[in-house]
């Protein structure tokens, strides 16, 4: 993926589900009423992504610093989590 300002790239676990990765990084879990918008999110930025339910371990997800809403709060998830992107060859 091409390196863009302010996101990142998350390597898909085995058992990681989109849900779980908005849990772990931006600690929004299912009962958050911003889960759907920011579930959406993830997937915008990730076309590649056909079904939020199924992921396969090691495919590679382009995350933001923060989600939309979180970015006017200063919220950035734990640099452990996530790493710089790749630059892409033109």
């Amino acid at each position: 993926m091409a390196a863009i300002p302010g996101h990142y790239e998350y390597t898909i676990r085995a058992g990681d589900t989109l849900t779980g990765i908005l849990q772990r990084i931006y600690d929004i879990g299912e009962s958050n009423p911003r889960h759907a918008r920011s579930l959406e999110h993830l997937l915008a930025l990730n076309p590649h992504i056909k079904n939020p339910n199924s992921t396969r371990a090691g495919d590679v997800l382009r995350l933001t610093e923060s989600l939309p809403e979180d970015a006017r709060q200063g919220y950035n998830p734990p640099r452990s989590i996530i790493t710089a992107p790749s630059s892409a060859k033109a």
